[in-house]
């Protein structure tokens, strides 16, 4: 059934090309009454990343497709109600976060894995093989590290590495202090720091 509603988003709607000067901002008020090309805007602009997001806390592709699609179904189904209370995007998450716990709940799964993909190797022309194959070592080793750290730091460290989420906004979608969010990143980067010595 999911599926189909993704496929009913992506051929029902029009093309958001004419929504594409309208700003965020503003989003909440068209799709209330019912601009389908501005909600498909929303949906293309955030749908791989909220499957990304949560993902990392399902470790199944299917799943967090099937939980970000009923966020947009649910949206679209009670847009005549839809008043976010923050801007869109952060909604978007927040939402996404919720039909994860509920999900983990329901399957009664006390222990979330997160996978990760990460990119660190920067790109030169002039490096030597050499080099390019230690930075490919040591990428692969920051993605073991990664994966080995606990749930919420590694969480936290890639909303705010991979996503670009600042501290306040990560607190916000996990419903958790910034100060949280401080100690897990200090946490996260202090066991990179001290396992990556040889790379330095």
């Amino acid at each position: 059934m999911l599926n189909s509603r993704l496929k009913y988003f992506t051929s029902h709607f029009p093309s958001p090309k004419d929504a594409e000067t309208i700003p965020e901002s503003e989003w909440e008020k068209h799709i209330r009454d019912s601009n389908s090309s501005v909600f498909e805007l929303m949906f293309r602009t955030y749908y791989s990343r909220l499957c990304q997001f949560a993902y990392r806390s399902l470790g199944s592709t299917h799943t967090a497709e099937d939980l970000v699609q009923s966020v947009f179904f649910n949206i679209w189904k009670n847009r005549k109600q839809w008043y976010p209370q923050c801007t869109p995007s952060m909604y978007l998450f927040k939402a996404t976060r919720n039909q994860v716990i509920n999900h983990l709940k329901h399957k009664k799964v006390e222990k979330i894995s997160d996978l990760v993909d990460i990119n660190t190797i920067s790109t030169d022309s002039n490096k030597t093989p050499e080099s390019i194959f230690r930075e490919m070592e040591c990428s692969k080793t920051i993605q073991g590290l990664i994966e080995r750290l606990p749930a919420r730091c590694k969480l936290i460290f890639l909303m705010k590495k991979e996503d670009g989420f600042t501290y306040n906004e990560i607190a916000e979608i996990l419903d958790i202090s910034v100060k949280t969010v401080e100690t897990q990143m200090g946490r996260a980067l202090r066991y990179l720091r001290e396992n990556l010595t040889e790379y330095s």
